[in-house]
């Protein structure tokens, strides 16, 4: 499954209400896939884990916010994702 990672940035309300309560460690980063059969299957998403206490968090449609339940392990914070497949091209009738 062709993937590609790319840093960006949330919403800058979300933003500034993590802020209060978090320490932003790592820059945010979303995972889309490529190609007409993607989106089928996992991809491995392994970050930087700073101190032992580091959590991972989740944006999902600039709406939902989830603190996933994973630990950091040698340094990284380690998750499967599932990209959604990427949106088809506009069809000319």
């Amino acid at each position: 499954m062709p993937r590609r990672k790319s840093t960006n940035d949330v919403d800058p309300g979300w933003r500034a209400a993590l802020e209060e309560t978090y320490s932003i460690d790592s820059p945010f980063v979303s995972v889309t896939t490529t190609g007409l059969n993607d989106g089928v299957g996992k991809a491995i998403l392994r970050l930087p884990a700073p101190n032992p206490n580091s959590q991972l968090v989740a944006v999902i449609d600039d709406v939902y916010l989830a603190i996933l339940n994973v630990s950091p392990q040698d340094g990284y914070l380690e998750t499967a994702v599932s990209p959604p497949p990427p949106t088809p091209p506009t069809q000319n009738k």
